[in-house]
């Protein structure tokens, strides 16, 4: 089974992903996109708006080798 990367990125990668964070691939991150907390996101009633910031994380996460992401919560 190969090593799965997880993490809880609720208010996007920016919480957990700053600058001078190296992963085990060896990058050098510096930072990720950082977002409002999810019940502002809901207050918008724009579904559209909460797909693109789960689309976000997802690419980001993805770029420096995480699995699975606990968000949005």
């Amino acid at each position: 089974v190969p090593l799965l990367i997880a993490t809880d990125m609720e208010h996007g990668p920016g919480q957990r992903l700053t600058a001078g964070v190296v992963l085990p691939y060896g990058m050098d991150l510096g930072g990720g996109t950082r977002f409002p907390p999810v019940m502002a996101l809901g207050a918008t009633g724009d579904p559209a708006l909460a797909y693109e910031m789960g689309r976000v994380t997802a690419l980001e996460a993805r770029a420096v080798g995480i699995h699975l992401t606990f968000s949005p919560v």
